[in-house]
């Protein structure tokens, strides 16, 4: 039986607005190689920013471009988004509509939630894309997590700047 091959998704919330382009760029090229190569699931996080941008895209490959890939929002909590904008939400409840899977990792906030919900992402994961520019931060956390857990980490930043 063939395992089943994981990338995970980390990055901040707040992109550079004049490099999203590139980034897109980067990150399509990487996830058509790592696609070639036999992922088959990615797991997007559900935050403004990078993880919105990252699920459009896959799902843009998946549906448009015929990529046999499963897109799996990990979400914190079913109200995590209740202080967004209301173009935010409308774009993530798009994006969970579309994933294949949808796993909340709570029922409710607790403290500690996001770094549990990072967690949950990068468990089992074999590779990790990421927008990691700071030191500090739940993605820069997650960042260290999937390289301690094992993944193959590809920040995306160091090839933007």
């Amino acid at each position: 039986m063939n395992e089943i091959k994981v990338c995970c998704f980390t990055g901040h919330r707040d992109l550079p607005a004049v490099q999203e382009e590139k980034i897109i760029e980067k990150a399509r090229a990487l996830l058509t190689r790592l696609i070639d190569e036999g992922v088959t699931e990615f797991r997007v996080g559900g935050a403004v920013g990078f993880d919105m941008i990252m699920a459009e895209l896959l799902l843009k490959l998946r549906d448009e471009e015929r990529k046999a890939i499963r897109v799996v929002s990990v979400i914190p909590y079913p109200s995590w988004k209740a202080k967004w904008t209301a173009e935010e939400k409308e774009r993530q409840e798009e994006i969970l509509q579309r994933s294949d899977r949808v796993i909340y990792v709570r029922q409710h906030y607790c403290r500690g939630i996001y770094m549990i919900r990072n967690r949950a992402l990068v468990n089992g994961a074999q590779y990790c894309i990421a927008w990691c520019t700071r030191g500090t931060g739940g993605s820069t956390f997650t960042v260290r997590y999937a390289g301690m857990n094992g993944a193959e980490v590809f920040n995306l930043a160091d090839e933007v700047r």
